[in-house]
């Protein structure tokens, strides 16, 4: 069974460059624009049972020995 784990949200950050939203940072003078990071997924594989635990009850006969001696 595979399944996809989520291992990073997705994110709103702000990188220098150029777009349709952007601000001035007047520290450094640069102009920064909102990047979406896209969410980050892993693939994991899970071994399951087909069928749930049980129990079950065995007789085991006694070895009996036999001896004349008696």
């Amino acid at each position: 069974m595979t399944e996809k784990v989520l291992v990073k949200p997705a994110y709103t950050t702000w990188k220098s460059g150029r777009g349709r939203i952007e601000r001035v940072d007047n520290a450094s003078g640069e102009i920064m624009c909102p990047v979406e990071v896209p969410a980050e997924y892993r693939t994991v594989t899970k071994r399951v049972m087909k069928s749930g635990p049980s129990t079950r009850k065995e007789t085991i006969p006694a070895a009996l020995k036999w001896s004349r001696d008696a």
